[in-house]
């Protein structure tokens, strides 16, 4: 069933080359919970049409 998104929202941390050495691992991890946090409300956006 193809799912139409009307409006996404992405939001993006500017990091400077100096600390992104250090933080290379913080960052990753954040991405990972970020993509997890993204799949988590489209799937509740499915199962919420469906129940429509």
């Amino acid at each position: 069933m193809p799912i139409e998104i009307k409006e996404l929202l992405i939001e993006i941390n500017v990091v400077s080359d100096d600390s992104k050495k250090s933080e290379s691992k913080g960052v990753a991890d954040d991405q990972n919970q970020l993509l997890k946090d993204y799949v988590q409300q489209i799937m509740q956006t499915v199962d919420n049409k469906k129940e429509r």
